[in-house]
């Protein structure tokens, strides 16, 4: 947009030490977002933080938590234990204050999940631009899941693929409130990604790094499926690129997968895949 602005750093201590609010509200490079969430994801035994051991000291304990068919607790109640699990194990705890989790019964054409966000605007700055009221207290975004599973999963099946679907719009969630929002910053294809799709680079990245993670056994040993594949379809057609095998071995992708979910978009078109 051509204007002359200035990326925040933030350090390492103040996020081990699990301090509230370590980001601010768009002014972090993507790339710099992602690297600190892959390192972030890798911690175990004592390189674990205060807060992450906490999270697995309750994942352990609570119910809640327990995906077989015996416990008491409904989807909902369970997913938004995850969303807060989740985000202390992983995003550092930076979800939990502007975001809100919404569980919405009855099935949504098209939709598996999404993010919706809300922003108080106060006028325009002197190039037109809006200007937002800073900072997480007028800002706000709605992690949203969509029930559309077959009702014939096994609640263990049906939860694994709610909880998959939740990770990747949390990270949707992150880059959007801390990454830095010019378009021609972080919506590119080694930031973001395009605005119609953002699954570049940073995100695949993320995506990546935190499937290994939750799979895990000294974490949490649970086998998610954060779509990856067709995440990576959606933004090479957006973005009008090829698929790059160098990309495929990265992030240890399924070149034949890819090219299914590029021809289920062009044939079906991309707003089925968008979540």
């Amino acid at each position: 947009m051509g204007k002359v602005h200035r990326h925040r750093k933030v350090r390492t201590r103040t996020l081990d030490e699990g301090l509230e609010r370590p980001f601010t509200l768009h002014r972090h490079r993507a790339t710099y977002l992602a690297e600190k969430l892959e390192s972030h994801s890798r911690r175990r035994g004592d390189q674990l933080t205060r807060l992450q051991k906490l999270a697995l000291l309750r994942f352990h304990d609570d119910q809640v938590y327990d995906l077989r068919d015996h416990t008491k607790y409904n989807d909902s109640e369970v997913l938004k234990a995850y969303v807060d699990l989740f985000d202390e194990l992983f995003f550092f705890g930076t979800l939990s204050s502007p975001c809100t989790f919404q569980f919405i019964g009855g099935r949504e054409k098209g939709k598996f999940g999404a993010v919706e966000y809300e922003y108080k605007v106060v006028g325009k700055d002197l190039s037109g631009d809006l200007l937002r009221l800073p900072p997480l207290r007028e800002k706000r975004c709605k992690l949203i899941l969509y029930d559309r599973l077959p009702e014939e999963n096994t609640r263990y099946k049906r939860l694994r693929g709610y909880m998959g679907t939740l990770l990747h719009e949390m990270i949707h969630a992150f880059f959007k409130l801390w990454a830095c929002d010019y378009d021609g910053c972080s919506s590119t294809w080694d930031g973001i990604g395009q605005r119609s799709s953002e699954h570049g680079r940073a995100w695949q990245d993320v995506a990546y790094a935190l499937e290994n993670a939750v799979r895990d056994e000294k974490l949490l040993n649970l086998d998610l499926k954060l779509n990856r594949a067709a995440a990576l379809a959606l933004e090479v057609i957006v973005e009008g690129r090829a698929i790059h095998k160098d990309d495929l071995l990265d992030w240890k992708l399924d070149e034949d997968e890819v090219k299914s979910q590029l021809d289920y978009i062009r044939i079906w078109g991309y707003r089925k895949l968008r979540s």
